[in-house]
């Protein structure tokens, strides 16, 4: 995937990358172990969750997108979309129970200092 090999590329010259994403299954997920394993970095992976789903819901029908011709997801593509849980389930936040900033503090916190 070119996204891989661009981030493996990036921490080989000595970068921070930081991969915004969704790693819906498990070949994803062992993709980005490879890279880290490759690189020599270490690989830092953040699950953002919200287990409200009224409020999930909520997210997916009001989002606004502002690229041009990218459709925004449905609920019922969300509900549909493939997703296995973690073996090693990581680091996360809910967003149902904080704000996106305080998701960020705490991010920073946790592994910026």
């Amino acid at each position: 995937m070119a996204a891989n090999e661009l981030a493996l590329s990036n921490l080989r010259l000595g970068s921070t990358v930081i991969v915004d994403c969704v790693n819906p299954v498990s070949e994803s997920r062992r993709a980005w172990s490879d890279i880290s394993a490759r690189s020599g970095v270490a690989l830092v992976n953040i699950q953002i969750i919200c287990s409200d789903e009224h409020e999930h819901r909520r997210r997916v029908d009001t989002r606004q997108i502002d690229i041009p011709g990218l459709n925004p997801p449905t609920w019922q593509s969300v509900l549909n979309h493939e997703y296995e849980e973690w073996d090693n389930v990581p680091f996360s936040i809910d967003t149902a129970l904080t704000s996106s900033g305080q998701a960020v503090a705490t991010i920073i916190e946790r592994f910026f200092v």
